[in-house]
């Protein structure tokens, strides 16, 4: 009998959104899953990206100072708290963004392009359920 788990990695494995979008871009996944957590007209700290993403603050931090000498993010003093930074898309950042988030559709035109309306309701109430238990 297949594991359920065992379907999950295959599905991430096959599904490698990824590595088709750092292939064409020169960033890490990672840096990718940074420009997506934040919004177009979005100011964020260190810390809420790090718990946005699950990772601990010395990863996010390292990642913001990579994505900013990149000039993808701008880093700004915040004007409350001298501690801390805010951080945000620069106008490169937001442009690289759209570009993921077209090639996410097209993605995902690839996938529900193979499936009819039934299926596409019974995979899209499966990962609602998979993603509400793992929450």
């Amino acid at each position: 009998m297949e594991r359920l788990i065992d379907n999950i990695l295959e599905l991430k494995q096959k599904c490698n959104f990824e590595s088709e979008i750092s292939s064409s871009l020169p960033l890490t996944g990672r840096e990718i899953s940074v420009l997506c957590a934040i919004h177009a007209d979005e100011q964020v700290r260190s810390h809420e990206l790090a718990e946005r993403l699950d990772l601990s603050d010395s990863r996010a931090s390292r990642l913001i100072k990579s994505l900013t000498e990149k000039n993808l993010l701008v880093w700004k003093m915040d004007n409350e708290d001298r501690r801390a930074a805010q951080i945000s898309l620069s106008d490169e950042g937001k442009e690289i963004c759209k570009q993921i988030e077209d090639r996410k559709c097209d993605c995902e035109d690839r996938i529900l392009g193979k499936l009819n309306e039934e299926e596409i309701a019974a995979v899209k109430k499966g990962l609602s359920i998979l993603m509400e238990v793992l929450s």
